[in-house]
């Protein structure tokens, strides 16, 4: 019977769940309409006076450029993870990064507009929108997830108290998976938003495009505000990340060993070790992620300007991002509600590992048909190697864009295995006073694969594109071999 239980509650969350679940779609809704046409605004240059200009930087330098951005907010959930873990605490850090992040759209919506076009004020209106948008995307994305696991810990320990019975870590550990899982099926949906921005940046300009994400990140606001005395979003333990830093402190200064440090301890403290030693073992899985993140990077910048190389039909190269978005929404829940429970009911393991297994191999394979692409366009009319390179008037070579379906696919495949089962497993098995931190440090790798993105970034052109996914593929396929080795 309380596994008949576990199983209900399995997918039913609170009503406080789903109100931060809700509130982290509207502000992904915001990053993804402004990551959509973003690439474009940085590469493109239309006629003057048509209101609808980008910058004009070209894809070598848009796309390091956007691995800039990526970096900014890549590293700032740290800060973010250790303001909420810390003294300030989560309500204050969500608060001052939600008001921070609004002003950086505003400046992005008033420095694209046909205005600031024409007084040349688009690039330098872009750094600061982005010195803005940095530390706010970046303090908020770590303490969405950690509120929706302690809201589902504090659920899941209030119904076993009602019901008088334990259905033990097992039931806890698939509730979390179905969260996590609703939350970034939530988050994918948002991510639709790019649909209408490429479209509206098509057809009128990226002033209005870059204004409906405005319009997401406001009601965010608003229901972050009016919902908050009814969030369980308390601050953890004061001096808790203060000690914990301690003693990672201790044991670089003692030859980066924590057993030492821990025999030092009484018994309160040695327990204090043990938390931050499980924090590390899971930064350590981590690392496996940089090469799998600077894979998933490919979809923000050089996807979209492979999708320009080819015959598209009259769709925007970069509405094909969206093919991303909408297979999570389908395959999560086919996942969550079908794979999933059919294994669990024949007793096949396919626990976080696994599926983090899994994810990488379904990466490699995704750059390795990208690979193929590219092969394909640059044997391909009518300028090969060189595709809208060869001459001003050049149209796209003789590729259809529809094959890139399958990378979309594939990537998205990767993107819910191994996204949501290291949030998962990484709130799960983090001390309780560094839930944030822990969640900040696996988004950073998205800010190291950046860094590394734009060291590659003079390899994303014509006709260099071959080197660059044969490099990614043959590191993100021995990355997997390694983890797959030592998991």
């Amino acid at each position: 019977m309380a596994e008949e239980r576990g199983q209900k509650r399995l997918w039913k969350l609170s009503l406080k769940a789903w109100t931060i679940i809700l509130v982290a779609f509207c502000e992904r809704f915001c990053f993804y309409g402004i990551l959509n046409p973003l690439q474009n605004y940085l590469q493109l240059q239309d006629e003057p006076g048509n209101g609808k200009s980008g910058i004009g930087l070209g894809q070598s330098r848009a796309t390091a450029l956007s691995y800039v951005f990526t970096v900014l907010y890549g590293t700032m959930p740290i800060v973010g993870g250790i303001l909420a873990d810390g003294r300030i605490g989560p309500r204050k850090t969500v608060s001052c990064a939600l008001v921070v992040y609004t002003l950086g759209v505003m400046v992005l919506v008033l420095t694209s507009s046909p205005i600031a076009t024409s007084r040349g004020a688009k690039l330098g209106g872009f750094i600061l929108a982005i010195l803005l948008l940095g530390p706010g995307i970046g303090w908020v994305r770590p303490n969405w997830s950690a509120w929706l696991g302690a809201q589902c810990q504090a659920d899941h320990k209030h119904e076993n108290e009602v019901e008088k019975t334990s259905t033990g870590s097992e039931s806890l550990e698939m509730l979390l998976q179905h969260a996590y899982s609703v939350l970034y099926w939530m988050a994918n949906a948002g991510a639709l938003s790019g649909i209408a921005t490429t479209l509206i940046e098509k057809h009128v300009g990226f002033w209005l495009a870059f204004l409906l994400p405005l319009i997401g990140i406001l009601t965010s606001m608003v229901l972050f505000f009016t919902t908050l005395d009814h969030q369980t979003l308390e601050a953890r333990e004061k001096s808790g990340l203060r000690t914990n830093l301690k003693i990672v402190w201790k044991g670089i200064t003692s030859g980066f060993d924590l057993e030492k440090v821990k025999n030092e301890q009484d018994a309160a403290g040695a327990m204090q070790v043990t938390n931050v030693q499980d924090a590390l073992r899971i930064c350590r899985i981590f690392v496996c992620f940089v090469p799998f993140m600077l894979c998933m990077s490919q979809v923000n910048n050089n996807l979209i300007s492979q999708a320009g190389q080819m015959q598209t039909y009259g769709v925007p190269n970069d509405l094909l991002f969206n093919l991303n978005p909408i297979f999570c929404v389908i395959l999560i829940p086919c996942l969550d509600k079908g794979l999933y429970p059919l294994l669990r009911h024949f007793n096949i393991p396919f626990g976080s590992m696994a599926r983090i297994k899994a994810g990488l191999a379904a990466a490699a394979l995704t750059m390795l048909y990208t690979l193929g692409i590219q092969i394909w366009i640059y044997k391909s009319p009518p300028c090969y190697r060189f595709a809208l390179d060869c001459s001003p008037s050049a149209e796209p070579n003789h590729v259809k864009v529809f094959v890139q379906i399958p990378t979309y696919a594939l990537l998205a495949l990767s993107e819910i295995f191994c996204v949501v089962s290291a949030m998962s497993y990484a709130f799960e098995h983090s001390p309780d006073s560094m839930k944030s931190l822990v969640q900040a440090l696996f988004m950073s790798t998205e800010a190291v694969s950046a860094l590394i993105g734009i060291a590659l970034s003079p390899l994303a052109q014509n006709p260099r594109l071959l080197v660059l996914y044969g490099v990614l593929s043959g590191v993100v396929a021995v990355n997997t071999v390694v983890f797959a080795v030592i998991y």
